[in-house]
């Protein structure tokens, strides 16, 4: 019997052990997933700045001009289509938008680039030059 109990002991003692560890990796990641969040903000508003700067649209406006709509939709379309956030998070971070016009802006670009628009063509490659630029991607 004190084999066996001496056996649990052992056992217990481990399972705390790789309990203290996950504990420990969880919080790492928290603070790396943090640091990732506050850069990528930072990042998206130096590229909606840019934005702006250069192409005198500025995307924190909620109007509806072909302007404006064209590269939030291109934005939008890049974002999905290169990082690992949520729909909803996209439509919050562009001027709380909903979900479902994230995804439609991001249908609407992508058709217009499968039929070559040159309109769409000009504000998709501008809106991703920017992007890369301050993304690294």
């Amino acid at each position: 019997m004190k084999e066996i109990r001496a056996k649990i002991n052992a056992m217990e003692s481990e399972i705390m052990k790789m309990v203290r560890d996950v504990r420990q990796m969880q919080s790492e990641f928290g603070a790396i997933s943090r640091a990732r969040t506050v850069n990528f903000d930072s990042n998206l508003e130096e590229v909606i700045a840019d934005i702006k700067t250069m192409y005198g649209v500025d995307l924190t406006l909620n109007i509806r001009h072909s302007d404006v709509v064209a590269y939030r939709s291109c934005l939008m379309y890049i974002l999905t289509e290169n990082c690992e956030i949520s729909l909803a998070e996209i439509g919050r971070l562009l001027g709380r938008k909903d979900h479902s016009t994230v995804i439609h802006a991001r249908d609407k670009v992508a058709d217009f680039l499968s039929i070559n628009d040159e309109y769409y063509t000009i504000v998709y490659s501008n809106v991703l030059e920017i992007f890369n630029s301050k993304f690294e991607i």
